[in-house]
């Protein structure tokens, strides 16, 4: 029974560890995404609040205003050259763990497969010892019969 269990407990631990990764892929992807949402909500109040002081000022120039847009442009150049580097550290992140299930797939399934071949082989070691015992006891039954006679 210990031979079954053994494999069976580092399933369970190895399943366990699949899902502490992915509880941390989660997270990282939470946190990317709060991240990407305040630099937008930033974005926005910097640009509202830039617009009203254009607006209370009577006669505010024509080149402040461009100043500004070009401002917001810029950062949202940055906010859309911050995502392009993100995603692909995003999509290593995902590479990476389908690697590792990938490899944990094959390590379990060559585990299993010995597992397998040894239950087989202790089957083959049964029948062998079964019929060893069939054998044996038609030997000594013939025997008891030509001792009775």
């Amino acid at each position: 029974m210990s031979l079954a269990s053994s494999p069976l407990e580092k399933l369970v631990k190895l399943i366990a560890d699949e899902s502490r990764l992915d509880d941390k892929i989660r997270d990282t992807q939470a946190t990317l995404t709060l991240v990407k949402k305040r630099v937008s909500e930033s974005l926005a109040q910097h640009y509202i609040s830039t617009r009203r002081v254009e607006n209370s000022i009577a006669g505010g120039s024509y080149a402040e205003e461009q100043s500004y847009e070009r401002l917001l442009q810029a950062l949202q150049d940055m906010k859309s050259e911050i995502a392009k580097q993100i995603r692909p550290v995003e999509e290593q992140i995902i590479q990476a763990n389908v690697d590792h299930l990938r490899q944990t797939f094959t390590q379990e399934t060559r585990r299993l497969s010995k597992c397998l071949e040894e239950i087989d082989d202790n089957i083959l070691a049964c029948r062998q010892y079964l019929q060893d015992y069939e054998r044996i006891r038609s030997s000594l039954c013939g025997l008891d019969e030509s001792s009775s006679n």
